[in-house]
């Protein structure tokens, strides 16, 4: 039926007013809802934070204007200690952990239980400037067969990643092999370099 009354509509001046009135009152939704309904002083659409507050609805941010929750955090046991600035961490199989330093560019291996601190080596590349540096760290889940090493890292002209191979039986200082560089050129800055990788799921 509902296309019987449409297909009836055949004057173009009709046509035209219906168009006209749905074009309209789209515009008018479409006002609606990105101004919220609401116009604040200036006519510019949109209201001032004191002027939701005052309305006595309540506002979806309402919590973020509370107060910090006061509370304390206890240390019940210290691994290890005397790391230059901490950065990257990933967990081994069996429990250890290797730990990147920002600043040094360097990666020790903490064992697990005794906290004892192992120098895998150095990433070469690693520019420290700001907030960049030797960033992340990841292993894959066959890093028990093939001994991969991932790295985020901030270079002098980008930031990148690279995986090295890693060789616990070889002297410390010395167990990463040379990178392979797997991505390069992610945008660099002074700032929010990012750099947390893992693998998935």
């Amino acid at each position: 039926m509902r296309g019987a009354v449409f297909g009836s509509v055949q004057s173009p001046a009709v046509r035209r007013g219906v168009v006209a009135a749905l074009a309209t009152a789209s515009l008018v939704l479409s006002a609606a809802c990105s101004s919220g309904g609401a116009e604040g002083p200036s006519g510019t659409g949109a209201a001032s934070p004191s002027a939701s507050r005052s309305s006595g609805s309540p506002s979806p941010s309402a919590s973020a204007d509370l107060p910090p929750a006061k509370g304390s955090a206890k240390v019940v046991s210290t691994l290890t200690e005397g790391l230059k600035s901490p950065w990257g961490l990933t967990a081994l199989p069996g429990g250890d952990l290797l730990v990147a330093s920002r600043d040094e560019g360097t990666i020790h291996r903490i064992d697990g239980e005794s906290g004892k601190q192992t120098l895998l080596g150095s990433v070469p590349g690693v520019s420290p400037a700001g907030e960049g540096g030797l960033l992340g760290l990841a292993v894959p889940s066959t890093f028990a067969a093939d001994g991969w090493v991932y790295a985020y890292f901030t270079t002098a002209s980008d930031n990148r990643i690279v995986r090295m191979s890693y060789d616990e039986n070889r002297p410390a200082g010395q167990q990463l092999g040379a990178p392979d560089t797997i991505l390069r050129s992610i945008p660099k800055g002074n700032i929010h370099n990012g750099g947390r990788i893992a693998f998935g799921p």
